[in-house]
């Protein structure tokens, strides 16, 4: 069984069959999971030049992590890149980072930083407020994983999870779960747009488990 699905969404798909076959033929000499999952990733990089961004997609946050760090072992440290994550990874606000529904609240405190904004009450959410502190030129155009960026968080005061979004424009190579890209309800609340792009879904057998 192939472990990795590679999808087109371009017109040119020479090279995405070129990135197929790679994985067929590292799989009849039973390589690694550890060997493929490089192998794929410096492959997509190559074809950056061509396609603008490029998605690679896994079940799990502990998938992301192990493929971000192969990431910085490789020649393309440089890249510019995002790691998409829940609330659940990113939150650092004292309270909601503590709550069993962090999404509601952390609406909640946005609101309360609109109305605040237009004459009202409410103190808001202040790692909001820094985003643009934390999504600084430190983790444009370099590897970074899910830790470097709440560790920067928690030292600058600014928001993980939203600093993941505003990086997104401008990332060459977006790491994220399945869902970010399957669920059209999150595609459009993450201003995601698969079109003319890769996407690499690592271990795609597991994608109804994932979805």
């Amino acid at each position: 069984m192939i472990p990795s699905a590679l999808v087109a969404t371009h017109s040119n798909c020479r090279a995405c069959v070129f990135v197929y076959l790679l994985c067929v033929l590292l799989l009849v000499h039973s390589f690694s999971t550890t060997f493929l999952l490089p192998a794929l990733l410096l492959l997509l990089l190559h074809l950056l030049h061509r396609l603008h961004p490029s998605f690679y997609a896994t079940r799990t946050h502990k998938q992301l992590e192990q493929i971000t760090k192969e990431l910085g072992r490789s020649a393309y440290s440089d890249v510019r890149m995002t790691v998409l994550s829940s609330r659940e990874h990113t939150c650092i606000h004292p309270r909601v980072s503590k709550s069993s529904n962090k999404n509601e609240e952390c609406k909640q405190l946005l609101e309360q930083r609109s109305f605040e904004r237009t004459g009202g009450g409410g103190s808001g959410c202040n790692f909001y407020n820094h985003v643009s502190r934390l999504a600084s030129a430190r983790f444009r155009g370099r590897h970074w994983d899910l830790e470097d960026l709440v560790s920067a968080g928690r030292r600058v005061r600014g928001c993980p999870y939203y600093a993941t979004r505003e990086l997104l424009p401008s990332a060459d190579i977006v790491f994220c779960p399945y869902n970010y890209l399957i669920d059209p309800i999150i595609r459009a609340s993450m201003d995601i747009n698969p079109s003319n792009a890769i996407i690499i879904l690592d271990e795609a057998h597991n994608i109804e488990v994932g979805a």
